[in-house]
């Protein structure tokens, strides 16, 4: 059953609640993942949490398992670990996916990293891999890290910058990756240019290999 992916998981009913960018959302995210994980059933919820949120122990529990009813039925039964070997399917789906296609992609925990003009398509692979698996939607956020070049840019500036390399990988074609690489070549992106040498010498490596192979 497909699920709506605009519900936050996280809000558990505190009072005037203001979604993602509420303050206490790290704090309950954090707490939520650590009851899931607590196959022992030893978490206790720290005090700096309980005042911050404003609620003790049981009356978060309480809270989460309004929430949550079909999760509270399994914590402390290794439900953690199998969401973790869930999630690392979704990831490898989605790699391969984007390898399939001519782009790498650089993951980093639930998340990945890509040139901005794969962005849109990323969001899109991520969804669909989602679905294949566990036939639900999901939600997903877009962030970014600087280059040299932006450096000392506010974020409206930066907002900018990124809407016109979209519009210009929109205009030769997005789901290119030749047209979109010769579209972003020029812009610098430290790490993701020396994890592209890597992704690219390895392929020329192992182009070689195969060659050598088909010789014996």
């Amino acid at each position: 059953m497909a699920r709506n992916a605009d519900v936050d998981p996280y809000d558990i009913g505190l009072p005037d609640w203001l979604g993602s960018n509420d303050p206490r959302r790290k704090k309950v995210k954090k707490i939520v993942n650590a009851l899931i994980n607590d196959e022992d059933g030893v978490y206790r919820l720290p005090k700096d949490a309980a005042e911050q949120l404003g609620v003790d122990e049981p009356g978060f529990k309480k809270l989460f398992e309004e929430t949550h009813p079909l999760i509270c039925e399994q914590l402390a039964t290794g439900i953690g670990l199998q969401a973790q070997f869930i999630d690392s399917e979704v990831a490898e789906k989605v790699m391969l996916k984007m390898m399939h296609e001519g782009v790498v992609v650089l993951p980093i925990h639930d998340s990945f990293c890509v040139r901005l003009g794969y962005r849109q398509w990323l969001e899109t692979v991520m969804r669909d891999s989602f679905q294949e698996l566990l036939r639900a939607e999901v939600g997903v956020d877009a962030s970014y890290s600087k280059s040299n070049e932006y450096f000392g840019l506010d974020k409206e500036e930066i907002s900018k910058k990124i809407d016109e390399i979209e519009d210009e990988g929109e205009r030769m074609g997005v789901l290119s990756p030749d047209k979109v690489w010769s579209a972003l070549e020029h812009r610098q992106s430290g790490l993701m240019d020396r994890f592209l040498g890597s992704w690219e010498g390895w392929q020329a490596d192992a182009q070689v290999g195969d060659r050598d192979e088909e010789r014996r």
